[in-house]
């Protein structure tokens, strides 16, 4: 999803499970590599800890377990180490637990399958819709990731509640020494650029991105460089991919850390993510509490995250994407009420009221579960 590190923050309690802990959290998700589902598990999980009775206890493997064998973990071992309410943050979680509360980020796998490694969509096919048909409560990220849980499991619609995700306080508009220093860092070719924070994946429409690209370089200034920021996604997941040659004044930085990622969204001159599909999206928010104008897609939750402070565009149409982005770089007046419309939009997401929302849902639920029938 993002180009993230997972947050170190302290244990909950102990992360092997102890007896009488009330709420249990499936921690596989902390020997996963770095995207927004783990931002979004351990942005929350500090957060929730005083907010619920009873102490949360995450539960996760002993070393990192990938592919299959993190399936099997989940499936197999997970719910003999859970004794009471367990929340899967991450989009799965065991079959055999009924009472689980489980965020669902995207249902992508089932969606559109061609732009994940089949191996990958067979499990995902094989778990989720049976785990959204028997759990106790389902959290969407957005209206959005909601309609489609609705669409694949229609009797799952009066579980689900919608949280949108937040996004950290380190996104705000940078000094100029920041801006400097994320320059000095991903070592840029230009002060001037435009900048897309993706992983190297499918769905991020990074080909059509670098065709725009191409077809807006005569329109634009020729000093200005489009940045592409984030590593590649895991073949294990996404399938393999390549791009043809790529056009002039395009620099890769790769996975950008996160004591950079703020100075490098603050400095660009517009923000672009014409992804094909996002359950929330996090890089168009966080663009727009730095500061940055931004460009993106006229799909799937990017509407309704993005609110009317942003550029939308069909992502499936190069034309399109590249003559928004020239009119966003050439006019001065658009940046600049797109710049106080994101800021404002920004502001109205944060992991705090995340948080307090999730944290009532699984109250609520603690003590509601005798009174619920389950299927």
């Amino acid at each position: 999803m993002t180009t993230h590190e997972p947050i170190l923050s302290q244990p909950i309690i102990d992360r092997n499970t102890a007896a009488g802990a009330a709420i249990y959290v499936n921690g596989r998700f902390r020997v996963h590599s770095a995207t927004g589902l783990q931002r979004y598990a351990e942005e929350l999980l500090g957060r929730i800890h005083g907010r619920v009775s009873g102490r949360l206890d995450v539960v996760q493997p002993g070393r990192k377990l990938t592919g299959l064998a993190g399936h099997a973990w989940e499936q197999f071992i997970l719910p003999s180490r859970t004794r009471g309410l367990l929340w899967s943050p991450c989009n799965t979680g065991p079959v055999a637990v009924r009472r689980q509360i489980v965020t669902i980020h995207d249902l992508f796998p089932l969606d559109h399958p061609e732009w994940f490694a089949p191996n990958f969509v067979r499990c995902y096919r094989a778990v989720v819709p049976r785990l959204m048909r028997r759990v106790q409560r389902l959290i969407a990220v957005s209206e959005y990731t909601k309609s489609r849980m609705v669409a694949a499991v229609p009797e799952a619609e009066s579980k689900i509640t919608v949280i949108h995700s937040g996004i950290g306080k380190q996104f705000h508009p940078q000094s100029l020494r920041a801006i400097q220093q994320a320059a000095h860092e991903t070592a840029l070719p230009s002060r001037k650029y435009v900048l897309s924070v993706s992983s190297v994946e499918p769905r991020k429409n990074v080909a059509r991105i670098l065709q725009a690209w191409q077809r807006a370089l005569p329109h634009l200034p020729h000093d200005l460089w489009l940045v592409m920021a984030g590593k590649q996604g895991k073949a294990s997941v996404f399938g393999s991919g390549e791009f043809g040659p790529l056009p002039e004044r395009v620099r890769f930085t790769g996975y950008v850390p996160d004591n950079v990622l703020p100075g490098l969204y603050a400095g660009a001159q517009a923000f672009l993510f014409p992804s094909l599909a996002e359950g929330f999206g996090f890089p168009p928010l966080e663009a727009m509490a730095c500061g940055v104008p931004v460009l993106t897609s006229d799909t799937s939750s990017l509407i309704e995250v993005c609110g009317g402070a942003a550029s939308l565009v069909d992502p499936l149409d190069v034309d399109a994407i590249a003559k928004g982005l020239v009119t966003l770089v050439r006019d001065g007046s658009l940046r600049r009420g797109l710049r106080e419309r994101g800021l404002a939009r920004a502001r109205q997401f944060s992991w705090d009221t995340t948080a307090r929302t999730t944290a009532n849902l699984i109250e609520n639920e603690i003590h509601s579960r005798e009174r619920r029938p389950l299927r």
